[in-house]
């Protein structure tokens, strides 16, 4: 019988027990077999450094080289359990992908290694500011009101590019607060958006 064996900084592989450093993260280093999708990290799956602002082809460009090799079709006819992992490893890749080119889930992600959990309902560390509400709800009003709703798109997007501008200097100095605030913005922003498409 197969086992997974998780050690404080290790992985063992479920075949031969080698203990896998945590930053080795798809092959056993030593039987090469698929390991289990643990890591849930998109900046270690990705191999970046971890800070807000990314370069998007850099991440792209590693998402596509991650899918070609592991891809579960490269694993059929092996073990059902090697196609199951390779399947999990995919899942986890697209996962990784979609919070590393989302600036809000990018954003939450990153405020969260920091102990600060926003956008998540109930288990929230960090509640909207009262003017955000009183911001949103009268735009929500005014949208209601508008015959032509072409133009709060542009203003809603104006405004989400304007919140990541402010979320990258947040970030690169630290202000966890403010990016939390700004997090919690661009959330009800996008919200408002996409209510409109």
């Amino acid at each position: 019988m197969w086992r997974i064996i998780l050690c404080i900084g290790m992985v063992a592989c479920f075949k031969c027990s080698h203990k896998n450093p945590k930053t080795e993260i798809f092959f056993c280093q030593k039987c090469g077999i698929i390991l289990p999708a643990l890591i849930e990290d998109p900046y270690l799956i990705f191999s970046l450094k971890r800070e807000y602002v990314i370069n998007p082809n850099d991440v792209t460009k590693a998402y596509n080289q991650l899918q070609t090799k592991l891809h579960p079709d490269n694993f059929l006819g092996t073990d059902k359990v090697v196609e199951l992992l390779a399947t999990q490893q995919i899942m986890r890749i697209k996962h990784a992908y979609k919070v590393l080119l989302s600036p809000r889930l990018r954003s939450e992600f990153l405020l969260k290694q920091q102990g600060i959990i926003v956008n998540h309902d109930g288990n929230d560390t960090v509640k909207p500011a009262i003017e955000l509400l009183t911001e949103i709800f009268a735009i929500k009003e005014q949208i209601t009101e508008a015959e032509d709703q072409q133009e709060f798109r542009v203003y809603l997007q104006d405004k989400l590019a304007e919140i990541e501008q402010s979320l990258e200097q947040n970030f690169r100095l630290s202000d966890y607060k403010a990016a939390a605030q700004d997090t919690i913005r661009y959330s009800y922003f996008e919200k408002t958006l996409e209510d409109l498409l």
